[in-house]
């Protein structure tokens, strides 16, 4: 049945018959430029992931939260896209203003605001050790034990196998940061082994070492190195096309740009500000990320922001990335 604009079925906001799309990730909107088809790549408890010829989409209730690649429609958070005929790998169509997912299912992108981070705002290396004390003090005791977690804390301890396998590779990322000027030449060829190393450990569409190294190269962007994330990324790139999931490669070169999630940005900037009291309600919101993509993302950003707090530092901030 046909609905009028703006007209609302449940809790389910519709536009001329279709579900309104309120916000699309950069990213995201690179991959559904042009129309064209697609198909549906994976569907979850209440978000699916789209799949064309230029990228990636994922498409989900307002809770989804902000991030290069998600498409915040006007749906409820406990969305069912299987119960409504939906499977993996069904065709879609991609026009100029919606999206045809088949099953009466269309999402209206016309009208809908691009989503990118936010600037972090001024800050300082002062600033920033404050919000890292901080952040020690409410991660102490506190810190889930599976994923690379740990490598939030200065005094990690690697509980997880996966934290045991990567503990090696992040020391030397780290020394290669400590001990890099933000014009120094590429990586050598055992930080990229050790950066390599990360790629595909641990499960899921977006394992622990790939959410790491996204977050690592997040930070170095909002550090103002985003040479070094650039020739890092360029070094790994490759390697992440076959030891990862093309979902994964996706989100990694989207932080490669200085992309990630809503979540994570906020964090960060909280962090480099040194707005301690917000902290608390931002690792709130990295709680609820993935099963642990949220730390292992931030932990990798941690890293490099720690990287930093001993000697020079550009201070002041970082151009919103495009």
């Amino acid at each position: 049945m046909t609905m009028p604009d703006g007209a609302v079925t449940g809790t389910i906001a519709v536009r001329g018959g279709a579900i309104v799309v309120r916000e699309i990730g950069f990213d995201a909107a690179r991959a559904l430029t042009g129309g064209g088809t697609g198909r549906v790549a994976a569907i979850f408890a209440r978000a699916i992931y789209l799949r064309t010829p230029r990228g990636w989409a994922c498409a989900g209730p307002p809770g989804l939260g902000g991030g290069p690649l998600n498409l915040l429609c006007d749906l409820p958070d406990a969305m069912d896209w299987a119960a409504r005929g939906l499977r993996p790998g069904a065709a879609i169509s991609i026009g100029e203003k919606a999206i045809d997912l088949g099953r009466g299912l269309v999402l209206a992108l016309d009208g809908a605001r691009v989503w990118q981070p936010a600037p972090s705002g001024p800050w300082s290396q002062e600033s920033l050790g404050k919000g890292l004390r901080a952040l020690d003090r409410l991660t102490a005791g506190a810190l889930p034990t599976a994923g690379l977690a740990t490598f939030l804390r200065p005094d990690a301890v690697a509980a997880s196998a996966e934290a045991r396998k990567a503990a090696p590779n992040v020391a030397i990322l780290y020394a290669w940061l400590r001990g890099t000027p933000e014009s120094n030449a590429s990586p050598s060829h055992s930080v990229l082994e050790a950066a390599t190393r990360l790629l595909g450990l641990g499960p899921g569409l977006t394992p622990s070492g790939d959410d790491f190294l996204g977050g690592l190269l997040i930070a170095l962007r909002l550090l103002n190195r985003g040479a070094l994330s650039a020739r890092l990324w360029t070094g790994l790139e490759a390697a992440a096309a076959r030891r990862s999931l093309d979902l994964s490669v996706a989100h990694l070169s989207a932080a490669a740009a200085g992309r990630g999630s809503a979540a994570l940005h906020a964090a960060l900037n909280a962090l480099v500000t040194g707005r301690a009291d917000d902290l608390p309600a931002e690792l709130e919101r990295i709680e609820e990320i993935g099963h642990t993509s949220g730390w292992d993302a931030l932990a990798g950003a941690v890293t490099a922001l720690r990287s930093v707090t001993e000697g020079p530092v550009n201070r002041g901030q970082a151009a919103n990335p495009a």
